[in-house]
């Protein structure tokens, strides 16, 4: 019997993915993602991250059988990974729990059987893993450098999530990409405004800064005040603009603690998962304005 190794690096396709592939992988990306915000709710709704990671999953697979072109068109979840380990005489790894998430997936969609919270908690991991560790080697790209970025509309924001990603990539300078990604999603929402119809809110607080030196603490305090009355408020607006607009406000507030205030108070020190979850939320953003009318 011929012995099945997991893929390795090493084994990299020689041809990195097309523009069709890549747009067709970062779906696969943006599914997972839902997959994984909604694993965090309460249940039953949790459950029903099941059902996207295994879409996530299955989509993947299929985009990995066109690539190697095999497959048929009664092909199964579980054949999928039979054909590429027949055409490429290895294993994909994670199979097995891919097995059991297929399984769960049956269960829920079919027969009503509710998973654990363990169980999304488990699939939330191996999913991720199953990407992570089968994408090099079967597309010749890390499943972490697959963005929705260049379907965000505006380019001012596009680039600015861009730099961000750069900056996420190399490994430094977080406060800086930080900074970078509330900038795009302040140039989201204020052109989002002007564009619409009818204006969500009228301008922006008022500020009158205290002019020229500051001489005592009186009038510092009194400068303070004034700076932080306008964040506060600016951040309010984004509240009512968020809510008026469908945008989910628990992820506002999650992404609030990763990045910056417009005015670029640094409240916490970012980290990599922080900025790339600010990331995420800034490209989702912008792809749910953009499917609203003007």
């Amino acid at each position: 019997m011929e012995e099945h190794v997991p893929l390795k690096r090493s084994h990299i396709a020689p041809m990195p993915p097309t523009q069709t592939e890549l747009a067709s992988l970062a779906f696969v990306s943006y599914l997972h993602r839902l997959g994984m915000a909604q694993s965090h709710l309460p249940s039953p709704m949790q459950a029903v991250a099941l059902l996207m990671f295994h879409d996530a999953v299955e989509l993947f697979l299929r985009l990995a059988c066109d690539r190697f072109n095999v497959g048929r068109a009664d092909s199964q979840f579980m054949d999928y990974f039979t054909l590429l380990q027949q055409k490429l005489k290895q294993d994909l790894q994670h199979k097995e729990s891919m097995r059991r998430l297929n399984k769960a997936r049956v269960g829920l969609k079919h027969h009503g059987n509710l998973p654990a919270e363990s169980t999304i908690e488990n699939f939330r991991i191996v999913s991720k893993e199953f990407f992570e560790d089968n994408c090099p080697p079967l597309f010749g790209i890390g499943f972490s450098e697959i963005s929705l970025t260049d379907y965000v509309a505006d380019p001012e924001a596009r680039q600015h999530l861009k730099e961000a990603e750069q900056l996420l990539l190399a490994g430094h300078s977080l406060p800086e990409a930080a900074l970078k990604v509330r900038k795009a999603f302040t140039v989201i929402l204020d052109r989002f405004e002007k564009a619409s119809s009818g204006r969500l809110l009228q301008g922006r607080p008022p500020y009158w800064p205290i002019r020229g030196w500051i001489r005592n603490r009186d009038e510092r305090v009194v400068d303070e005040f004034a700076r932080r009355t306008i964040e506060n408020v600016k951040e309010l607006q984004d509240v009512v603009r968020l809510t008026v607009l469908g945008i989910d406000y628990r992820r506002y507030i999650e992404f609030r603690r990763h990045v910056p205030t417009e005015y670029g108070t640094m409240m916490n020190m970012p980290s990599p998962n922080g900025v790339q979850y600010s990331i995420e939320f800034v490209i989702d953003v912008a792809l749910h304005l953009q499917t609203l009318p003007p």
